[in-house]
């Protein structure tokens, strides 16, 4: 619960500091995030299956990409959906590690076609 003010990096949930999180530095906010996410993902999925989506992943920091790293090792059972551009070079390693898993599905979706957007839009 002392942790929990941490989640206002991640979701604005205008949480008080608590005496343990108003004494935390960077590297030591950082490292208790982390934990505490992976920590609430570990418990949602133990009541059921966890379906993880994330659009926009190009827009990734290497601390993020990290992160997805950690939470695809640690939170089972989870699908975890990644919409993205076609990463540019060089290709974030973490990013390279999750599309190489054995398990991975990866979907290049092509241009559709002009009659078949205007159908899509329509």
């Amino acid at each position: 619960m002392d942790l929990l003010p941490l989640l206002n990096a991640v979701v604005p949930l205008g949480l008080p500091e608590s005496s343990l999180t108003a004494q935390l530095l960077a590297d030591g906010r950082a490292y208790n995030t982390e934990k505490l996410l992976v920590a609430l993902l570990q418990q949602a999925a133990k009541n059921k299956p966890l379906l993880l989506i994330l659009e926009d992943a190009h827009w990734l920091d290497s601390s993020s990409w990290a992160l997805l790293r950690t939470v695809q090792t640690q939170v089972h059972p989870l699908l975890l959906v990644l919409a993205t551009r076609p990463q540019s070079n060089p290709v974030p390693p973490d990013f390279r590690y999750l599309a190489d898993l054995p398990h991975v599905a990866y979907l290049r979706l092509q241009t559709l076609p002009p009659d078949e957007t205007v159908a899509f839009v329509a």
